[in-house]
């Protein structure tokens, strides 16, 4: 009985010690990651409006970083990642940078206002004859296009 109590004081020991440095480790992990995103911040000139802004950046940060170092340590595909200006945007908020949308503030984001365009619209856009607005025209002849 003893000995099982030893034994079982022992593995408690160990296991504490090494929670101590799992914890020691992350703790040393988001301190670097703070770090990179302030640097990263300083470089591409990104101010946030106030902390709750800068964490929930931070957050995107972090994940995207953590989504890179993954894809970036598996199987080698012929490129690797790396953290550049799009590194605190969500995929959606890069998508739609991408197809012509202009970037609000970082505030306007987080905080779900964003603007509407059409708030006074009273006509239903689904009634609008677009031919006659001249918004499509006709179908055009495109002769030999894309062949030899």
């Amino acid at each position: 009985m003893a000995s099982t109590m030893s034994f079982l004081v022992f593995a408690f020991g160990i296991l504490a010690s090494q929670l101590v440095v799992a914890s020691s480790r992350l703790i040393n992990e988001e301190n670097s990651m703070l770090e990179m995103h302030q640097q990263w911040m300083s470089r591409h000139g990104w101010v946030y409006k106030d902390e709750r802004e800068e964490g929930a950046r931070f957050k995107i940060f972090k994940d995207n970083v953590d989504r890179i170092n993954a894809f970036n340590s598996g199987a080698d595909k012929g490129y690797k990642l790396n953290v550049n200006q799009f590194a605190d945007l969500t995929n959606e908020e890069f998508r739609a940078s991408r197809n012509g949308y202009k970037r609000q503030s970082p505030s306007q984001v987080i905080s779900g206002s964003k603007p509407f365009r059409y708030a006074n619209v009273t006509v239903s856009l689904s009634a609008i004859d677009w031919r006659k607005k001249g918004a499509v025209t006709p179908v055009q002849d495109q002769g030999a296009c894309g062949k030899l």
